[in-house]
């Protein structure tokens, strides 16, 4: 009897540190998986395509890349991120998906944004377009 026990318990042992093992990878792996990026143009105070929405998974790293034809201040609602972009180069807004729901990303002005000088104007918000994060 105490053989079989002792066998039990070698072989429940066995199981345990397999199990440990691909639970591990599989953490490792989620943990190593790239970011989901996605390129994003602005032209004529609009975004460039069909789709209005981004989907992501929460707990996604996420990289929006933007580029535009006129500066432009952008805000990821809900997240409460913001960027200034140029049409001389490309923008990166990096966060990690931890918020499930959806974000309306929105521009706040065209034109002479980092004219600090300039006369105060009526805020106008455009939303350009969505952000869904989806449960897992």
């Amino acid at each position: 009897m105490r053989n079989m026990e002792m066998s039990f318990w070698l072989t429940a042992g066995a199981l345990w540190r397999r199990t440990a093992a691909v639970l591990l990878g599989f953490a490792l792996l989620a943990a190593a998986s790239p970011a989901r990026e996605f390129d994003i143009s602005i032209v004529g105070r609009r975004v460039e395509g069909t789709s209005t929405t981004i989907r992501v998974t929460r707990g996604d790293s996420v990289i929006l890349r933007w580029r535009t034809d006129e500066s432009v201040s952008l805000h990821l609602h809900g997240y409460d991120i913001q960027a200034t972009l140029s049409p001389a180069s490309s923008t990166p807004m990096r966060f990690e998906a931890a918020v499930a729901g959806r974000f309306a990303i929105t521009a706040h002005e065209f034109g002479v944004v980092a004219d600090h000088d300039a006369p105060p104007r009526k805020h106008r918000e455009i939303t350009l377009l969505y952000l869904e994060v989806l449960p897992e």
